[in-house]
């Protein structure tokens, strides 16, 4: 990931749908809704998946280990 990119931040309001894509390699699709008047669709690969599934349970194991101390 490039850090010469911009950042685009947006507030989630809610979870409006979560979709499973067809497909043995299927991803998912997440549909949100935001503080803005549009709504936001992620369509997450199935690798790209794997790896915020990761990233989120690491990042759990350092808040829990923060709370801790």
């Amino acid at each position: 990931m490039s850090k010469e990119k911009p950042v685009i931040e947006v507030g989630i309001t809610d979870i409006d749908g979560v979709f499973l894509e067809p497909g043995p390699q299927g991803g998912l699709r997440l549909l949100l809704c935001t503080e803005r008047a549009e709504e936001l669709a992620l369509r997450l690969p199935a690798e790209v998946l794997a790896k915020l599934e990761t990233r989120l349970a690491q990042a759990r194991e350092m808040q829990a280990g923060a709370t801790r101390q």
